[in-house]
């Protein structure tokens, strides 16, 4: 039987890929049945916050806030 095939990679902002050392903390849904899953670099500490359910590749959870933080505002402006 041959090893399963990363493919999957997800980077820290310092340039470490979690997914293939040590750097998984959880895998979990919140009250509105949204998905999130942990990463606590192992490099650097930095943890990170992911979706994986809501597009073909892992969203970070603080680009969704800052993106919609960003759409609400320009609506604000208009």
């Amino acid at each position: 039987m041959s090893k399963k095939e990363q493919t999957t990679f997800i980077y820290c902002k310092c340039g470490n890929e979690m997914c293939s050392d040590n750097s998984f903390i959880s895998d979990t849904y919140d009250d509105n049945n949204d998905n999130h899953v942990k990463y606590k670099c192992e490099k650097c500490g930095m943890e990170s916050d992911f979706n994986f359910d809501i597009a073909p590749v892992p969203i970070n959870w603080n680009e969704l806030r800052t993106t919609a933080d960003m759409r609400l505002a320009n609506a604000r402006q208009n």
